[in-house]
Parts: C-alpha cells; structure tokens; sequence
C-alpha cells in the first residue's frame, strides 16, 4: 500500500454570483440553490448545512464536506468538490452505482488497439473486485485522469516538488532512451485542480515536437494550386486565362505543387503562433520566457516558408490523419489540436480549466533531470586532453567481458542509467545510477557493483560510479547537493586490472538531491546544476577532480 492519499479541490461548475450571492450571505440552502446543483446532476442533500470560512462557502452533510463554493471573480462562483488524489504507487477504492459505469471503466483501461502512448499502455492498473467495486493502482505517475463513467482521479507525485518543474527543466535534453515520458487521451478532458497548471508541459512538449521536425524535415504534400504564370504548368483554365489576361502574356494554369506549404504544417503553425499569443497572458512567465521566444522566434521563421492561416477551426483539425508519411507528426498533431480545440489548462486569470487525460512518468522525468544537470556540469570538461560525453541507456553485452557465467544464458545486458565516456577513445570512464526513491537499499548498491565491476573489465581507466536519489530532508545549509564518498574496494582484482596501487578501486559516490518545495521554501532545478558546477570547478577541468569531492 502507497503513502495516504491526500484530498485536492476537483471543480465541478459555475453559477452566477448575483444570482445566488443572497442565499450564500444569509446562510441558507434554499430551493433555487438546490434546484441550481441538481441541474448539474449533483444533490444538496435535506440535512445539509451552509457555513462560510476565510471567503469560501461549504455545503456540509453530517459533518462531511460534501462542496466547496468559492467566488472566482465579480460575476462568477465556482463549486468544487474534494477528491481523494492517488499518490504514486498508492491505490485507490472506488464504488459504483451502475455496474455498466464501472465495466465501461475496466474496458478504459482493457481496451486493445489503442494509441502506443494511451494511458491504457501504462502502468497503472484497474481491477474490478465484485459488482459495485472497482481498485486502481497507481506506479510511478503524475496527472490527472477522467474515466468514461465520469469519475475523476487525480494522480500526486511523492515530492514535495511540483512535477513540472522538474519537467520543464529537463524536457529538452537530447537522451537516447525508449522509454515513454508521457500517456495521454486526448478523448477525455477531465477539470484539472485549482493551482496545477498543465499549461506549461503543453508549451514545452509543443516546443520539443517542433525542434525535432525542423531537424527532420517538414513533410511535404501535393496542393492545388491556380494563378497567373509566365509559362505553361499544369493544366490551362481556359475561361479564367481569356478573364484575366486578354491583353496579358500569361498563362493562367492549374497545376499541383509539391511544398511544405500544406495544411498539416500550416496547423502546426497556427498552433504555434497561438501558444506564443497565449504566453503572453500566463502567470508563468517568468517559468516559461525561453519557451515562448524560441516558439516565436520558430513562428516568424516558418512564416517565411508557411502560410499562416486566419483561423483554423476545430472540425478542420480533427478531420487530419496520420500516415506513414507523416508518422514522425503524431505527437504535434495531438497538442495542436488540443490547442485549437483549447483543451489545456491556463492559469486561473486566463478563465480556461480543462485538459486532457495524462500520466507523466515521474521516474523518466528524475532520470532526465540528472542527465541534464550532469550535462551542463561536464560541459567544458575533458579526460587526458579528449573530450567527455554523457550516454543514457547505453547497452553493454556481457559476452567476451563476462563477469559471470550464467547456466543456459549466453549473456547479461548491462544497461546504466547514465555512463561517461572518453570521447577519443570510447571508453566509460564512469557511471551515474539514478534511483527515483529517498531511501536507497541493498539493491541498489548491488546492482552499480555489477556495473561496476563489469565496465572496470571494459577499461582499467574506470573509477567513478555515482548513485543519485532525491531527498525532502531539511537541513540548516541552502545547499542542495549532499555528497558522500565510498569505495568499491578490488584489491583481489589487481593483476585483473592493471592496477598494482590501488587494486582497480572505484570510487563510489551518493548524491542525495534535495527538492524539498515546502510552504515557504524556493526552489528552482536550475540551482542544484549551478551547485554541482561549484563543486567540480575547483580542479582543472580534468574528469578526475569528482573522485576529490
């Protein structure tokens, strides 16, 4: 069983202040009121009581809050209701009236032929238990989820951090991993709780999928096209060529042009240059100035190339579809069509509060945000005069280095997280194993000991394994790093090695982060790269300086 699930605001509707602020001021539950709630389909119950509390209203029944009415703005009150979030690897109990609800749910989560990335792909799981019952499990994600019953469940990180810091400031480092970062519906567009803004991985994810098809290439399609020319192309109109040049050496022709010009990228590019106008408008934008000037600056460029249309309409959007043509474009098909059909959440002065379903894999997110941290941090560093470079998911075989001889297995594949190499000569020189938990076990030491060991045998010139993992612990020091030092001791291994003084010893390093974002205390990822520069600086600019930390 997970951590408690905590309890989030989950808004529901809107009713009119001036309609029912003299019920909300008297305190009582009157029958308009009632009549308002029951026109959404919810029920104020006979027994329930109406108190008010630091400017909010709340609808009791036997002492349970049942709703939350608050006032948004001059004309307009929102009603919430509070619903018990799932905190990564927790579970959740829910109950139906109508077994059909609850088998259109199982069948949510059951359903085959999906989209890769559906949240049905994932690993959260959906089990009836009998009739009217029903346990979804949570794994490792954040995000919100709409069931098609109706029910929402919202999904909490076990920090303390709001994922999408961490997310913003990793999502474009440039990592070879397979594995999924994002699960999402565009079909289901639940109401996202006050104070998430979704709006910024939106951008962010838009910003991502743009960069790689300007590396890839715009795909080009055939368009009709009719105008005046100096030569024949295509087909001559006759009728309009006799309208328009009677007295004019031209031919007005007909022809099909192969172009970027087309009405897939001149989505993508509406998409676009709305977001730009909407970042404008963001509580955010401090958070979010480099996104939206590389999106307007990509929005200008293509400008030049693509027509920028007036408005693009919603059923114009939908009716595009994905071919193996244009196969690389379904991510960004999917998010312009969630931005013409505004189907994201904006910060509550933006008046927009709806999204679409979607789980984050918080562990793919630490791991990214470790490779980046590292990856600034290493930037001007070098090994014996060669450069480095940073490796994620990197396949090692165990096969003509086997450090174990498995009965009926040929090999093991030992795939770290992250792995340093000397560029010249591409070898690993170290390791950087990252485990998304505040706690680390005997496990994981066992497992960077095998890499260790192994990639040892790979080149004598490996000495550094790094274990990082996150902590919420307070501390009296405003760092964020807290470093240990260890060693993989290999004495025994000397001739193996090569390496007579030291045995073929491995430093081993623990790296605690801290992303602690309680009430009162400021955090910022960029911070935490900042201080582990500080701490490799010192040296010469030679690898070998971190096994001094």
């Amino acid at each position: 069983m997970g951590d408690k699930n905590e309890k989030v605001k989950e808004k529901l509707f809107s009713l009119s202040w001036t309609e029912y602020r003299g019920y909300l001021e008297e305190g009582t539950i009157d029958a308009d009121l009632q009549e308002a709630f029951e026109d959404e389909d919810y029920d104020i119950g006979d027994e329930s009581e109406l108190s008010e509390e630091d400017g909010e209203w709340f609808i009791c029944d036997d002492g349970k809050t049942e709703y939350i009415i608050k006032k948004e703005s001059a004309e307009k009150l929102n009603i919430y209701t509070e619903v018990e979030a799932v905190r990564e690897y927790g579970e959740k109990e829910l109950e139906y009236i109508d077994e059909e609800d609850l088998i259109a749910d199982k069948e949510y989560f059951e359903k085959e032929g999906k989209k890769e990335l559906h949240p049905s792909k994932s690993k959260v799981k959906f089990k009836k238990r009998k009739k009217d019952f029903a346990t979804f499990k949570n794994s490792s994600y954040y995000g919100h989820l709409k069931l098609p019953s109706g029910k929402q469940i919202p999904l909490e990180a076990k920090t303390s951090t709001v994922p999408l810091k961490l997310l913003n400031y990793s999502s474009r480092v440039e990592c070879n991993d397979s594995k999924k970062l994002l699960y999402y519906d565009i079909d289901k567009t639940p109401d996202i709780r006050e104070g998430i803004s979704f709006f910024s991985f939106l951008a962010e994810a838009y910003l991502n999928e743009l960069t790689d098809i300007i590396e890839k290439g715009f795909v080009r399609e055939y368009v009709k096209k009719e105008e005046n020319l100096n030569y024949l192309k295509g087909k001559l109109k006759v009728s309009r060529h006799i309208k328009n040049n009677f007295a004019n050496p031209k031919f007005y022709c007909r022809y099909f042009d192969l172009t970027i010009d087309n009405f897939c990228n001149q989505m993508v590019l509406y998409a676009g240059y709305k977001l730009e106008k909407l970042l404008k408008g963001t509580s955010e934008v401090e958070q979010l100035q480099n996104v939206r000037s590389e999106i307007t600056s990509h929005v200008e460029n293509l400008k030049n190339m693509i027509t920028l249309r007036s408005v693009i309409h919603p059923d114009e959007a939908n009716n595009i579809f994905i071919t193996r043509k244009n196969d690389y474009y379904e991510t960004i098909i999917d998010i312009s069509k969630m931005v013409i059909n505004e189907a994201y959440y904006q910060s509550e002065g933006m008046k927009s509060t709806s999204a679409y379903n979607h789980l984050i894999d918080m562990n793919v997110i630490f791991e990214r945000t470790v490779f980046k941290m590292f990856s600034e941090a290493l930037e001007n560093f070098s090994y014996n005069g060669s450069g480095l470079k940073l490796e994620d998911q990197q396949k090692f075989l165990d096969t003509e280095e086997s450090i174990v001889d498995l009965p009926g297995k040929d090999s093991l594949n030992m795939i770290p997280d992250i792995t340093l190499f000397d560029e010249e000569n591409d070898k690993p020189l170290a390791l950087i194993e990252t485990k998304y938990k505040k706690n680390i076990s005997n496990p994981d030491f066992y497992q960077v000991l095998t890499y260790s060991l192994f990639l040892k045998r790979l080149n004598r010139d490996f000495k550094t394994t790094i274990l990082v993992h996150f902590t919420e612990e307070s501390n009296e020091s405003s760092e964020r790093l807290d470093i240990s030092k260890g060693k993989i001791y290999l004495e025994d291994f000397s001739d193996e090695f090569g390496d007579s003084e030291e045995g073929g010893d491995v430093a081993l390093f623990r790296i605690k982060i801290n992303i602690d974002e309680k009430p009162g205390v400021k955090f910022e990822v960029k911070t935490i790269e900042n201080e582990l520069k500080e701490k490799l600086k010192n040296g010469d600019g030679n690898w070998q300086d971190l096994r001094n930390l």
